[in-house]
């Protein structure tokens, strides 16, 4: 598989949207690219409050590119968290 310019986002944490699905989105922290039989993941671990009910905390998670319909990156785990708790409490409250 020949690989274009891909984002790197060593260090920095990912949230993705899931094609299909709009209630499963997924948190990385520092993911990098793998080819899995000519098909390109992107792969890092799920950190704390990264998925629906913390089920698949600290677990090496891969994600099909083409099944990313869009993502979000963050400099730090903290400022994901700060973002997340802002918008936590905003929905809680509506």
């Amino acid at each position: 598989m020949k690989l274009k310019k891909l984002p790197d986002f060593r260090g920095k944490v990912v949230y993705v949207a899931l094609a299909g699905d709009k209630r499963f989105n997924l948190t990385l922290t520092s993911p990098h690219w793998e080819d899995h039989a000519g098909r390109l993941f992107l792969v890092g671990a799920v950190p704390p409050r990264g998925s629906a009910r913390d089920w698949c905390v600290g677990l090496l998670t891969g994600i099909a590119w083409d099944q990313i319909t869009d993502y979000v990156v963050f400099g730090s785990l903290k400022e994901y968290h700060e973002r997340f708790g802002a918008f936590d409490g905003k929905k809680r409250k509506s």
